[in-house]
């Protein structure tokens, strides 16, 4: 039996389930850009916008999906467990880091300690210029966040981009 069967049957309970996976890029990636989109759901929540993070959920899986191909890594891992499993909690949860994050960072609150996702979407966007790969969201968070751009400008910039084929 291999380490990683070993450790899913150990950690496996009533409460919750392990899978084994393979893509190490996709988990990687997926791992670290909830955290951005997070910060943008949060934002979101902050400008009374609670209701378009559905919306913001659906594009965001398809920016990381894109993400992670252009590294190499299955693009089908965003829609799995290595991202989904975590990425809807930090978007709606109360308690995730990131979303909160977002929410007093528009409604000027200032918060104790740096979300995860605020250097990481620096870092998102270092690997989407090199790969040549589009990620709005991510973009609209770094400038948001480092340019001083308008919070609701750009998250309603996100909602009226050009029509464009879902996949």
């Amino acid at each position: 039996m291999s380490r990683a069967s070993q450790l899913v049957k150990a950690f496996n309970s009533e409460l919750i389930r392990f899978y084994i996976g393979t893509d190490l890029i996709g988990s990687e990636i997926g791992a670290a850009a909830k955290n951005v989109i997070g910060i943008a759901a949060g934002m979101l929540d902050g400008e009374g916008c609670t209701s378009i993070k559905g919306a913001l959920m659906a594009r965001g899986t398809r920016e990381i999906a894109r993400l992670i191909k252009a590294a190499g890594g299955n693009e089908i891992s965003a829609y799995g467990l290595c991202h989904l499993g975590d990425y809807e909690a930090t978007l709606f949860s109360q308690w995730s880091h990131n979303r909160r994050y977002g929410e007093d960072f528009v409604k000027g609150v200032k918060f104790d300690k740096l979300a995860e996702g605020v250097m990481t979407s620096k870092a998102l966007l270092k690997l989407a210029d090199k790969l040549g790969v589009e990620l709005p969201i991510t973009q609209a968070v770094y400038r948001i966040l480092f340019e001083n751009s308008d919070p609701k400008a750009e998250l309603s910039s996100l909602f009226i981009r050009s029509i464009k084929e879902e996949f």
